[in-house]
């Protein structure tokens, strides 16, 4: 199978700024937000379904993604949107997001609800270092 695709209900969440705290020993923690980690919980959980579903395995190979977003925020970018996508990804459709050799994400109006269409892709052909 050379594409994953699924769906995810619900209001997108871009990656928040990680949080750093200092505990009474003087040692730092940094943690990401619960609104952010319980969208990429969503996000890892629907992917994980469809990833059984299709016997999709995660890859080392190159790998295009399109990420559609309906109903996220206005004020909100669109690349903290995918990176929250990407995270949640990490270790089920790739080893690691630096797989990503292409990506494209939009707003999307146009989906039947709000939340977040996501295509993976195998992308044969590409190596390491090539050129567009």
């Amino acid at each position: 199978m050379n594409e994953l695709r699924f769906f995810v209900s619900g209001e997108p969440v871009p990656k928040g700024r990680p949080r750093v705290v200092r505990t009474k020993s003087g040692k730092s923690h940094t943690f990401t937000d619960d609104k952010t980690a319980a969208w990429e919980q969503l996000v890892r959980w629907v992917a994980r379904v469809e990833a059984h579903k299709r016997r999709w395995q995660p890859t080392a190979d190159p790998c295009e993604v399109e990420i559609a977003l309906r109903g996220l925020n206005p004020r909100s970018d669109v690349d903290n949107a995918a990176k929250a996508v990407l995270d949640a990804l990490n270790g089920l459709a790739w080893d690691d997001d630096r797989r990503v050799w292409s990506l494209l994400v939009r707003r999307d109006e146009t989906l039947a609800a709000d939340g977040a269409l996501v295509i993976v892709r195998r992308a044969g052909g590409l190596e390491e270092g090539a050129r567009a």
